[in-house]
């Protein structure tokens, strides 16, 4: 649908665009509601920084396993700065007086490009957790010889090209079909014109956290079935398989953890990912005749700020000898709390398994190093 110009206001068929960016400016609800993400992301950056900083070394001991997961968290704290700069720069801008409504309007490569770096991060999230589920996946596979695998430069170039692909792919999706000649009141890479692509590319967000989620519980579920075999000192009907090997132990403990870490964000992303995409394209399809309604419950649906908060207080409630060392950096003494957690690397990873070993010990399984 072509946007036309009549007396200086934009309209798209018969809605004034620039008599909706005012209306939007005197909403008190939208204003507020642009003040709270912005809280929300402070805390999410603040949280994410903590754990990137962390020494997640200590709890994940592979190096594809650290260099995804940090990845993910990278992604994750570029998004939450994203949304902050968006509220921002959405707050300011309803906040100042215009004589003009159209004033309140803008290029379309204005609104579009900060909610196409949303949608990227987004799904770089997603493939970020998909990789670690398949990297577990590929380490069940090889169990006894994954230990000494090391591709960490081919990784990295791996993780460097993918993120290219997702924004070259979401630009051949998106921005060639938006429609460059109209001006919008709002932030987003949706418009008239390219509806059902937008649409095609939330939904294949979703798709992607429900495979991770099932990929999750599939490693989850056989290393819980590898560990009981263990225990009972066979493996697949090969009693030497696993019961002699210490490096096939390590693997088996740190795909249970990984897999419990991972399972609830990536629970938690999905989730939010489903309500977000549901009530969007509900309100997208059944708002027509009222955008500025439709926008502002787009954006308080869109919760993946929130999401860096969540995310941050899992790993930390998993893996709390992460968090002390930060919090002891941050208030510049050593902490003394008597329920405090072990803060050393090798007592944090014994700790984590004890009852692992305890099992082993009272099965009397000889092991061989």
């Amino acid at each position: 649908m072509v946007q036309r110009v009549i007396d200086g206001h934009f309209l798209v068929g018969s809605v004034d665009y620039c008599e909706l960016g005012k209306q939007m400016s005197e909403n008190i609800y939208y204003r507020s509601l642009l003040m709270f993400r912005m809280i929300v992301c402070l805390v999410g950056i603040f949280l994410l920084s903590c754990l990137l900083t962390s020494k997640i070394s200590s709890v994940i001991l592979h190096v594809h396993a650290r260099i995804l997961l940090k990845y993910h968290i990278i992604i994750s704290l570029v998004l939450t700065l994203n949304y902050f700069c968006i509220s921002l720069f959405e707050l300011i801008r309803h906040s100042r007086q215009v004589d003009d409504p159209c004033g309140y309007t803008m290029p379309r490569w204005l609104s579009f490009v900060p909610h196409f770096v949303t949608g990227n991060m987004i799904h770089c999230q997603i493939l970020s957790c998909l990789l670690i589920a398949i990297e577990r996946l590929i380490c069940t596979s090889k169990i006894r010889t994954y230990e000494n695998v090391n591709y960490r430069k081919t990784l990295i170039v791996a993780l460097f090209l993918m993120t290219l692909t997702v924004i070259s792919g979401s630009y051949i999706v998106l921005g060639t079909t938006a429609n460059w000649e109209i001006r919008l009141f709002y932030v987003s890479f949706r418009d008239v014109s390219n509806h059902f692509y937008a649409s095609a590319y939330v939904f294949a967000q979703f798709c992607g956290d429900l495979v991770t989620v099932i990929l999750c519980k599939i490693v989850d579920l056989v290393n819980r079935r590898a560990r009981r075999n263990f225990v009972h000192g066979s493996f697949c009907g090969n009693k030497a398989f696993i019961s002699t090997q210490l490096s096939s132990k390590l693997q088996i403990r740190e795909n249970i953890a990984m897999s419990g870490t991972l399972l609830p964000v990536v629970v938690v992303h999905c989730l939010i990912t489903a309500f977000s995409a549901l009530v969007i394209s509900m309100s997208m399809m059944t708002l027509r005749g009222n955008i500025l309604l439709s926008v502002i419950i787009s954006e308080s649906c869109s919760l993946f700020p929130i999401y860096s908060i969540v995310m941050s207080f899992l790993i930390f409630r998993r893996h709390p000898s992460l968090f002390w060392p930060v919090a002891e950096k941050i208030c510049g003494r050593k902490l003394t709390k008597a329920d405090a957690p072990t803060r050393k690397n090798e007592e944090e990873f014994e700790k984590h398994f004890k009852w692992f070993d305890e099992m082993l010990d009272s099965r009397k399984i000889p092991t061989q190093v």
